[in-house]
């Protein structure tokens, strides 16, 4: 009987689990085609045309959606809390089931993508999750925008990811623009 040894890196890149990652992927599927996924999530890269972070107008300059589509927790932790000049969304929410085949990394939003250009993405930048139903409902569906709320946790007896995400209230318009792009003055995040 062999003696108990933690696996060394090249064992653990050729395990099992990560050798079927790909094939879970391909059967999580499942759960999008039969509509049992409403939310889509995406990683979304944005610039702002000044030298520093906030400053001049924001433009997005790379968008990731995780596939296949991560199980969202219920919205309904978001709490809409009054204040003075409007109402804030407040909370936040589990994102689960994502690819084993990501890096925390990239769910960090530090490996960020190439541009269409082929160049990578350089620092300032900002990263955010974008949450949104998929159309069944309307063809304009609410957009929500959240920041990650801690390190993203690989689940144990599973082959996914899981990361909590806090609320920001700043969203992206129906249809996708950041209010404070090109178009509209900025203000800071």
């Amino acid at each position: 009987m062999p003696k108990p040894r933690p696996l060394t890196n090249a064992e653990a890149k050729n395990s099992l689990t990560q050798r079927l990652a790909p094939r879970i992927d391909s059967l999580r599927q499942f759960s999008t085609r039969f509509g049992l996924r409403s939310r889509r999530v995406f990683l979304v890269w944005t610039k702002y045309t000044g030298r520093e972070r906030g400053e001049g107008f924001e433009n997005e300059v790379a968008r990731v959606e995780l596939l296949p589509t991560p199980k969202v927790s219920s919205l309904t932790s978001i709490a809409l809390t009054p204040f003075a000049a409007g109402i804030l969304p407040v909370g936040s929410v589990r994102v689960e089931l994502i690819s084993a085949q990501m890096s925390a990394e990239e769910l960090l939003g530090q490996v960020p993508p190439v541009t269409p250009t082929g160049d990578p993405i350089q620092q300032p930048f900002d990263f955010y999750y974008e949450i949104m139903e998929d159309h069944r409902v309307s063809n304009e569906p609410a957009r929500a925008k959240f920041r990650v709320l801690g390190m993203p946790s690989r689940d144990e007896g599973s082959v996914s990811w899981s990361v909590m995400l806090d609320r920001i209230e700043e969203d992206n318009n129906a249809n996708g623009r950041s209010m404070y792009g090109s178009d509209t003055p900025n203000r800071r995040t």
